[in-house]
């Protein structure tokens, strides 16, 4: 769901921003001005003389000179004091004019810097405006067509919501600041205006209202001269309800005792709604039964109708004693035992309302948001002013405590503009209206919540539970008794059948597809042994499905949720195996057969059944909701289009079973060929758009599909294919009721499953990529000794294990060689997601025999701040890890390092772990000159060892004369003597015991040393980052030195300077994490902590 409110912070903040770097720009300018004058008008008075100093011959300076500079020409007063007070020290004026003129041009060139930041910076915040705008109006467009509030809304038509169609209530816009036209025009260049359609001037619309499962408490001040307004706003809030809540979830209450409900009496009709005997209901709560609509149009019916409210919240807070509040309750028992929201809407509290009333109706405001109950008062300030002075009550506030007061929010109905007040913050405010009075609507929903008959087509009314499961047999089709006809039969689905092999079912929203998934299901569960049917699920709308992954029967063996195409090609390929493992099977029983004598074929299915009995191969369906998003998928990627194809065309001989299941599916069926398309003939068709429905049933005669236009939720079309007598495909079709099962019927069900087959303890192979695995060192080390080939001396490589992958393998795991490159970077994420790659890498690398770790962690690098006694609590657990965060520790053991690299015969596996490298190198490059004892040290006894010399000399070349620290050193101080024995030690005179000891130098280079070489000495290396962006900051490290990237969600262009390719993380998202080793990837979700 669009957040509107967080995303309008987020153009304020980009508009402060901008204002920031426009007035920094402001400021530059002008100061650049002031220094072109001082160079021009230096150069006019000695420019002819001594000539010009060109940007070639000003030297670069650093920030901190620029700053003095700038302080010493504002300090001086001018140019000329300044040139006064450089030749009191004795200087030539031709040296002051060319030192001065250098300054100048070096300033000017630090100036232009500065500008085409502020310019870069300020297109930035335009692109990001421009990309926040496009979502912002599109999804403000939307919002008001969802809630019926555009110009060409339909208000006609009523289709009953199977589940809450539109969770949000919009009322109006809430008007806030925005940046103004003059600035948009200066920021876009071009007059580009942004918002168009969410503006209001210079503020901008953001659009304001409640959620229907959070219950507000609501008041509405308006005057006689803008009465017409109140009841628009009235009107849109019962609209857009209506439209949205499936039946029974919500009662309204109409109270008002002067106008006889004017304001509302478009609404009245509703009352002729009310049923009993409702079984999804709380009867504690409502005794059963149901009322639409309620009003109280008189005194004494107020009254009692308040009171008979209040009575009826003692009840729900006993049945809602476990959750602290009804949402929190409805949400868990759902449909099975559903309490009704309440919407109370007052009228004219001036008079009709009794003290007892007023008692009543501050304490449904003042726990209304616990008890499930809206509460909305049409307050007409007039009317109160016009009441007898006498009155203990002269306005709204006298009427309640100051919590009630505080726990309503307001909406101030002002003639030209409205405002709100909103937990104490007021704003401007313009509501959305729905277009005045909708009569044939409120008819059309009296109609069909009326006139509906009541069938018997709930579970446990059909079906007994308590007969013998299991009594089916599978061999020759998939029947699957599931709805009800006109006559009161029961009916089938039948799948597997050399006419109807897969099977589509295809549902609007609220069409009562859902159900009738669960009800397929749990028919199976019932009829079929988990020996004869096993079910495989996979869910891209991850809700569908969700509840099989406890109390799971026997026969659901997978259970999918997930939305990536990683997933959808590793579950195509799933399916492909087992067809492949099925078609071995047949073949070699074929082969057995005919050797032991046997003279007719196995070749499918049904024939290895008719040899090897019921139980010898299982009947496998699979049922994917939401088929469009795997469709789209396989269309991206030709070898997995084929295999969908493929699938469709042969699995059924193997005994496998597609059930397709849709929204809309139009979409999926577009990516498949003719040819798979004829494979899907057993069909299911519920209430639809006409074009859907056309292509569900594979009918384009409007006459034969206007009948299934108006199917109430819960009714199916089902189509079948039969051959007539000229062997020729006639489909039939036939409308039912889909019988309802509600979810206690689907647990018993499912329960009595577990226990009947003794699968009490049963867990299906579940993949969600929400939820994170924990690490499992005994599996892994079982699944490597299976799976892992040893070398030819027994040994084995050391395989680190990160995480479950979508493509469903057993882990996303790695080899690390003996060879460059094989060092590993983790770039982005939380400090948590961090932790869990670090625990993951760390304990796969300790299951070897012979190893150390060593931690190399900048005391302030995010993940070590976060975690930092998690991660010295590996060196408590395991001896041979160690953490080094002090600097001059690091140094030294960097030294270590580089002697153990120099020792080809190395077999101790070493695994340094780097965090805030890019931190460290920035401290390190201060120590550029300094050359520490050990340092010395080790370099003497290289000079001693039996290196060649020429290799000596170039190493020592290297690191003397060709450091780029020193280069770029010199470049700034050229004219200074820095690189002579005496200069050095003049610097850094080594006295005292601390001077000797200390490790610390710039060991950049060092490091980029051990990285690059480290591998083929078997010293191995993970680098953490922060962000992509500190691969700028150590340039040193190259990634080409690691092979093993681990990406977490970050920016199109850091994506692109990590891995080149930003296309392969745009899909991240939650748990996910991304995984590449140079040549291929995969996504995956790092193993919890």
């Amino acid at each position: 769901m669009f957040d509107f409110n967080n995303n309008y912070q987020k153009i304020q903040e980009l508009i402060r921003n901008y204002r920031t770097i426009k007035r920094n720009a402001t400021e530059l300018f002008d100061e650049r001005e002031i220094y072109n004058h001082q160079k021009a008008e230096l150069f006019a008075r000695f420019g002819n003389r001594y000539g010009n100093v060109g940007d070639s011959e000003a030297r670069v300076y650093t920030e901190q000179e620029l700053t003095q500079l700038r302080l010493e020409l504002a300090n001086s007063a001018g140019l000329w004091p300044l040139i006064k007070s450089m030749l009191g020290f004795g200087k030539s004026q031709r040296e002051v004019y060319r030192e001065l003129m250098g300054k100048l041009t070096g300033l000017l060139n630090f100036m232009e810097d500065q500008i085409r930041e502020c310019r870069s910076e300020a297109d930035t915040i335009w692109y990001k405006l421009q990309q926040i705008s496009e979502e912002y109006t599109q999804a403000y467009k939307s919002a008001m067509c969802y809630g019926g509030c555009t110009s060409d809304s339909d208000w006609t038509s009523y289709v009953i919501p199977e589940t809450l169609e539109n969770p949000r209530i919009f009322l109006g816009d809430l008007l806030k600041p925005f940046m103004t036209e003059e600035e948009q025009r200066e920021l876009s260049g071009d007059g580009k205006i942004l918002f168009n359609l969410c503006r209001d001037g210079e503020k901008i619309a953001v659009p304001w209202g409640f959620l229907l499962s959070a219950p507000i408490q609501l008041r509405i001040d308006y005057g006689t001269r803008t009465t017409d307004r109140a009841r628009q706003i009235l009107q849109s809030i019962i609209y857009q309800t209506l439209r949205s809540i499936p039946q029974y979830y919500m009662e309204f209450h109409f109270m008002d005792a002067v106008t006889s409900g004017n304001d509302f009496r478009d609404f009245i009709r509703l009352q002729q709604v009310k049923k009993n005997d409702i079984v999804m209901l709380n009867r504690k709560v409502t005794g059963g039964s149901y009322h639409l609509a309620q009003s109280y149009l008189k005194s004494e019916d107020i009254s009692r109708g308040l009171t008979a409210l209040v009575q009826r919240m003692t009840a729900v807070i006993n049945e809602k004693a476990a959750y602290t509040t009804v949402t929190e309750y409805n949400a868990e028992q759902g449909m099975d035992a559903w309490i009704p929201y309440q919407m109370i809407i007052v009228q004219n509290l001036h008079e009709g309302y009794s003290d007892s009333d007023f008692k009543n109706i501050q304490y449904l405001i003042e726990n209304g948001r616990n008890l499930g109950v809206f509460v909305v008062i049409l307050n007409n300030v007039d009317r109160w002013e016009n009441e007898s002075t006498h009155s203990r009550r002269q306005d709204l506030e006298s009427c309640f405590s100051a919590e009630a007061i505080q726990n309503l929010f307001r909406i101030d109905v002002g003639t030209d503009i409205s405002s709100t007040c909103v937990r104490g913050v007021e704003s401007d405010f313009r509501h959305w209206q729905t277009g005045g009075s909708h009569l044939e609507f409120i008819e059309n929903i009296v109609e069909q919540l009326v006139a509906e008959k009541k069938l018997d087509n709930e579970f446990q009314r059909i079906f007994d539970i308590n007969a013998p499961f299991g009594q089916m047999d599978s061999t020759n089709g998939l029947h699957i008794p599931f709805a009800i006809n006109q006559r009161g039969d029961i009916i089938s689905y039948s799948l597997g059948q050399a006419l109807n092999a897969h099977g589509l079912i295809c549902g609007g929203t609220g069409s009562g597809k859902s159900s009738l998934l669960h009800m397929l299901i749990s028919s199976i569960v019932m009829n079929y042994t988990p020996e004869d049917v096993e079910i495989w699920l996979s869910d891209y709308k991850i809700t569908e499905f969700y509840s099989y992954k406890t109390n799971t029967p026997p026969h659901i063996r997978f259970i999918g949720l997930s939305k990536t195409s990683d997933f959808s090609y590793a579950f195509l390929d799933k399916i492909i195996d087992e067809m492949n493992r099925r078609q071995t099977i047949i073949a070699q029983a074929d082969y057995d057969y005919k050797a032991g004598g046997g003279k007719s074929n196995i070749t499918s299915f049904g024939d290895y059944r008719k040899v090897y009995g019921k139980n010898s191969m299982t009947r496998l369906l699979i049922i994917v909701d939401e088929f469009h998003v795997m469709s789209q998928h396989a269309q991206l990627e030709t070898e997995y289009k084929t295999k969908l194809e493929n699938i469709l065309s042969e699995a059924r001989a193997l005994g496998i079973i597609l059930l397709l299941s849709d929204q809309a599916i139009v979409d999926g069926l577009r990516g498949l060929s003719d040819k798979g398309k004829k494979q899907i003939k057993a069909r299911i068709a519920l209430s639809n758009y006409k074009d859907e429905l056309e292509e569900t049933l594979n009918e384009k005669e409007a006459d034969k599909i206007r009948s299934f236009i108006h199917m109430k939720v819960g009714e199916v079309a089902v189509q079948t294919i039969q051959e007539n007598e000229d062997r020729e495909e006639v489909p039939t079709i036939e409308r039912a009721m889909a019988i309802y099962i509600n979810g206690t019927c689907r647990y018993n069900v499912n329960e009595k499953a577990r226990t009947i087959y003794h699968a009490e303890d049963y867990v299906p192979d579940v993949f969600d990529d929400r939820v994170v695995d924990p690490m499992k060192i005994e599996e892994i080390d079982q699944w490597e000794k299976e799976n892992v080939i040893s070398h030819r001396d027994g040994s084995k490589d050391i395989h680190i294990y990160l995480g479950r992958p979508v493509n469903l393998g057993f882990a996303l795991h790695f080899p690390l060689l003996q060879r460059k490159g094989n060092n590993i970077m983790c770039a982005s994420g939380t400090e948590e997601q961090q932790m869990r790659i670090l625990r993951a890498i760390i304990s796969s690398f300790a299951r070897q025999s012979d190893f150390s770790v060593d931690i190399m962690a900048d005391s302030y690098a995010s993940v070590y701040r976060e975690y930092k006694p998690e991660i010295l609590e590996f060196g408590k657990n395991y001896p041979e890890i160690r953490v080094h965060d002090d600097l001059e520790d690091i140094c030294y053991k960097i030294v270590e390092t580089l002697e153990i690299i120099k020792d080809r015969s190395n077999t101790r596996k070493q695994l340094i772990v780097w965090l805030g490298l890019d931190s460290m190198a920035d401290i390190l490059a201060d120590e550029r000159n300094k050359r520490t004892p050990v340092l010395k040290k080790a370099e003497e006894k290289a000079t001693q060892s039996e290196v060649s010399e020429s290799v000596s000399e170039e190493e020592s070349e290297k690191t003397d004369f060709n450091d780029p620290a020193l280069d770029e050193f010199s470049a700034l101080f050229g004219d200074m003597d820095l690189f002579g024995e005496e200069d050095i030690n003049e610097e850094e005179p080594e006295t005292g015991k601390e001077a000797q000891t200390s490790y610390l130098y710039d060991a950049r280079n060092d490091i980029a040393r051990i990285i690059h070489l480290g591998p083929t000495c078997n010293v191995f290396n993970l680098v953490i980052y922060d962000s992509a962006s500190a691969l700028r900051d150590f340039r040193e490290v190259k990634t080409l030195d690691f092979n093993h990237k681990i990406a977490f969600p970050m920016s199109d262009y850091e994506a692109g300077e990590f891995l080149d390719q930003p296309r392969l993380i745009r899909e991240l998202s939650g748990q996910l994490a991304y995984y590449h080793n140079g040549r291929s990837g995969n996504r995956f979700v790092p193993y919890k902590l």
